[in-house]
């Protein structure tokens, strides 16, 4: 395959500059299924003859007509932005380093556990290539200053902890000359290899970021048996943000050039999300960006609800003020192309995606609890085109995923972010608030309201199925077809629903006991609630299905396909120099057939396991292919 080179020519005054015919970053494009090329081109006018009919079947003088539509659209748009942004996937072709430029780590920690720092400590000291790694502890521990200097770091530490993560980095910055930085989060263990696998990229004189995914090395409820929530993201998404040069910092496992940093200020501190930020700015004075789909450091995933309550929260705030109260937003900054700003556009929305499913889970009960229908004409024309329309919007996201969409496990944990969201989206107007890092020691099992919110949305759920029976079985006359409509998109949400939360208990369930019961064999018999919601609507609408053997507490999925990045010269994460750090509050153990353990694959095949890391290593081969997330 012929290798693509994307122009990249710096347009800000501010950029690099360099002689002609510099080196410059080459792409290869990952092999696709047959037809993906063709997805978005019959989607879109699909979709806009689908909104189109959908004007007029709306019931605009009720109050549920507007919502509906308003809600739809906004799925479609979104979906047509990431069809539009993932149609091609491009990696960057490898290029060697000499490791003869100076290079110093910078890790950032506030109030990690002792032992979860010195792990990345350790591993940073590990990295062939490094000069210094500093210690930026914004918590200033005597006992992380003595352990850096008995390792061999430097343990700087400030007086005031303005700015958060970026005035802790801005910090940093004013005790390195070095040409390049390596940024690590606390918890985010490198490989002695990392600057081996992405300093080459630098050499071309454009690129200012050179990111790599995040994976994990611990148990969490957002991985199941061949996926994580992160999947979509990492080995679709910034993949594919190559081609627009609109691959972003995500905070860690990465390496920027000095320069650039100092050419837009330092780190960003106006948001609470400096990474993303950080490198708008960087994409709008012409700097260029590389994604490498190559995991290199491994850290710590959220461990319970709550932790990701605050997290998301703190990415959407991030997101949201940037988008629409920063003056470096997307939508009306200087020096972007049309296409870097409907990438960083999307990216930003995507933290409103768990409330667009609140209103999906919402919208049916209201409905049926004030027998309001938003749409005229025949229900059964209604639910038909409907329904169509859904498995398309589905189809077409996963032809464009490549293996990482899953419908059930995706939309569940897009829904399990909701209130995040709309936290977030308050929070993006009040620029002085404060977010605290996501703690590493959480409880699994710890009180969320988010918990009691998602069981309280079951609740509702099961009383409008409740009435759209009593409805049904008493002959309703014309709220009867509205009932029973109401009652199959009830059904298919509690599916999705039911998908999150049933796990999450049984997760927390293991946790509460202390892991001391054996893991749970694969279940292939249908949940009793799954079936419940199931057998409801069916018996309303007068129809006969059997349910299906996947729709249970814990199910298995074979193994995705990896991203083909070994074409490019990427290979696998190798853990073998790594020690095992003690695992924080709470069992850690990722056994087989729990579905909650990190995913590692070693020549095609799962590694789970209790400890922190394997024993043995993990071949660096062609062969051994990374499940990022």
């Amino acid at each position: 395959m012929t290798p693509i080179q994307l122009p990249r020519d710096p347009i800000a005054p501010a950029g690099p500059r360099s002689s002609p015919g510099p080196w410059r970053v080459r792409f290869v494009q990952t092999a696709d299924r047959p037809g993906v090329r063709w997805v978005l081109v019959l989607y879109v006018p699909v979709a806009l003859a689908y909104l189109l009919w959908l004007a007029f079947a709306v019931r605009w003088t009720a109050w549920s007509g507007p919502v509906m539509f308003t809600v739809i659209s906004a799925d479609v748009l979104t979906n047509i932005a990431f069809l539009w942004m993932t149609r091609t996937i491009l990696v960057p072709i490898h290029r060697p380093s000499s490791l003869d430029r100076i290079v110093d780590v910078l890790i950032t920690t506030r109030n990690e556990p002792i032992p979860v720092v010195e792990q990345t400590i350790r591993g940073a000291l590990a990295v062939r290539g490094i000069r210094d790694v500093l210690v930026l502890d914004d918590g200033d521990r005597p006992e992380l200053a003595v352990l850096a200097g008995r390792l061999g770091a430097i343990h700087l530490a400030r007086r005031e902890s303005v700015d958060a993560k970026a005035g802790n980095l801005n910090f940093g910055l004013r005790h390195t000359d070095a040409e390049f930085l390596m940024i690590l989060d606390a918890d985010h263990v490198p490989q002695p290899q990392f600057l081996e696998r992405t300093l080459g990229y630098l050499d071309d004189p454009s690129i200012a970021v050179v990111q790599t995914p995040q994976a994990y090395y611990n148990e969490s409820f957002l991985f199941r048996r061949g996926w994580s929530a992160n999947d979509m993201f990492y080995n679709c998404i910034q993949p594919a943000k190559n081609r627009s040069n609109a691959a972003f910092f995500v905070g860690t496992s990465a390496v920027l050039r000095r320069r650039a940093i100092d050419a837009v200020g330092g780190f960003a501190t106006t948001t609470a999300t400096e990474d993303i930020h950080t490198a708008l700015r960087m994409h709008a004075r012409g700097w260029g960006s590389v994604f490498v789909p190559e995991v290199l450091a491994a850290g710590l995933e959220v461990e319970s609800l709550r932790e990701l309550y605050q997290q998301r929260r703190r990415w959407a705030a991030g997101s949201m003020g940037l988008l629409l109260r920063s003056s470096d937003s997307p939508l009306w900054t200087r020096g972007l192309t049309l296409a870097q700003r409907v990438s960083y556009t999307s990216s930003m929305l995507g933290h409103q995606q768990g409330t667009q499913r609140l209103a999906v889970q919402l919208l049916p009960i209201a409905c049926t609890l004030t027998l309001t229908a938003p749409f005229t004409g025949r229900p059964v024309v209604f639910l038909a085109i409907t329904i169509a329309f859904v498995a398309v919007n589905w189809s077409s996201v996963w032809m464009h995923a490549r293996g990482t969409f899953h419908p059930l496990h995706t939309e569940g944990s897009q829904l399990a972010t909701c209130f995040s969201n709309i936290a977030g989206l308050f929070s993006a107007f009040m620029p002085h608030e404060r977010f605290r890092p996501t703690r590493k020691n959480a409880r699994r099992d710890e009180h969320s309201f988010v918990k009691v919110a998602l069981w309280g949305i079951v609740a509702l759920a099961l009383a409008a199925l409740i009435r759209d029976a009593s409805i049904f079985l008493g002959r309703g006359g014309p709220a009867e077809p509205l009932a029973i409509g109401c009652a199959i998109f009830i059904t298919l949400n509690l599916l999705v629903l039911l998908d999150f939360l049933l796990p999450l208990r049984a997760y927390e369930r293991r946790a509460a006991a202390g892991d001391a019961t054996p893991a749970r064999r694969i279940s292939t018999r249908p949940h009793p609630v799954a079936i419940a919601t199931l057998v409801v609507p069916l018996l309303l609408a007068g129809g006969a299905a059997v349910a299906p053997a996947a729709i249970s507490v814990e199910r298995h999925f074979p193994a995705p396909r990896s991203s083909p990045v070994q074409a490019a010269g990427h290979h696998a994460l190798d853990l073998s120099n790594l020690e095992r750090p003690p695992a924080p509050a709470g069992p850690t153990c990722g056994r087989i057939g729990d579905g909650f353990g990190p995913r590692l694959v070693v020549l095609g095949e799962p590694y789970r396991s209790c400890d922190r890391f394997p024993a043995a290593a993990i071949p660096n081969a062609p062969g051994a292919r990374p499940i990022i997330g």
